[in-house]
């Protein structure tokens, strides 16, 4: 495998300290905390042949700490809610074969307008990023590329770490979500500075009731881009980074857009 580059980053190093901005949501959240921007060495190319640097959040959007679930958003949208339905899906008419925005593809079976042509946009608007919305900025929602390059580094056992790890509280024992049952996630460790990252196996939410939890459950995060017509003809679905005990984390799930997943913001320079 192809190894990543490390750019030298001293002049681009930045300190973010979480603040609270107060902005009510129906979840009960009454704050969005502003997570740090964890530097893991991450250097990726753009389609132009130039590099950046990305950054990952050290929690996720509307998590206080590295350990909370944080909120689940439908993609594409911006607020939590109660129920993650089509029915409720902010970006169709009420079905998932009625599509309202974000529509590659010519198969009308899935366009929420009679008569009307796809839009062809296969990337968040910005007004549309939950990230970018929340935080402001230049925080977003990573993509596809991104949280793969990010998995990715999982074969780079001399520059990174990778584990299942269950988090403790200050008495040694496991912290329990709101369902009783023990967090563990994906943490993620540079080796060579010790930043690391956190990502907590918070399962996802389908309409009124939770999905998957705790360690029966795995990961799911939103990424910014939709499935290619390539990878798949079924414009309900989008593409998820999915994490799990047994491989550290792979890219092959994917979700419906109605669902509610986490998001875990990224930073680029």
């Amino acid at each position: 495998m192809k190894r990543l580059v490390y750019l030298p980053m001293a002049a681009m190093m930045m300190a973010f300290v979480p603040v609270s901005c107060n902005k009510d949501n129906p979840s009960g959240t009454k704050t969005i905390t502003v997570p740090e921007a964890v530097d893991l060495g991450l250097v990726l190319k753009r389609a132009d042949g130039t590099t950046y640097h990305l950054m990952w959040a050290s929690l996720n959007l509307g998590a206080s700490k590295e350990y909370e679930y944080g909120n689940y958003y439908a993609w594409g949208e911006t607020e939590p809610k109660k129920d993650y339905s089509w029915a409720k899906y902010a970006h169709a008419n009420g079905a998932r074969e009625k599509i309202t925005k974000y529509c590659m593809y010519g198969n009308a079976d899935f366009w929420g307008a009679e008569g009307r042509s796809p839009d062809n946009e296969s990337k968040l608007l910005p007004s549309d990023d939950a990230a970018h919305v929340k935080l402001g900025g230049k925080w977003r929602m990573p993509t596809v590329q991104e949280f793969q390059a990010l998995l990715n580094l999982k074969n780079d056992k001399d520059h990174y770490k990778f584990e299942w790890y269950i988090p403790l509280d200050e008495n040694g024992n496991e912290i329990l979500d709101r369902n009783n049952l023990a967090i563990h996630g994906l943490k993620i460790t540079r080796i060579s500075s010790g930043a690391s990252i956190f990502l907590p196996g918070g399962g996802y939410r389908e309409g009124k009731e939770p999905g998957s939890r705790g360690m029966s459950g795995s990961g799911f995060y939103w990424q910014s881009i939709l499935r290619l017509p390539s990878e798949t003809t079924y414009p309900p679905y989008v593409t998820t980074a999915y994490i799990n005990m047994e491989d550290f984390g792979n890219m092959v799930n994917a979700e419906s857009r109605c669902c509610g997943l986490s998001i875990r913001p990224v930073w680029e320079e």
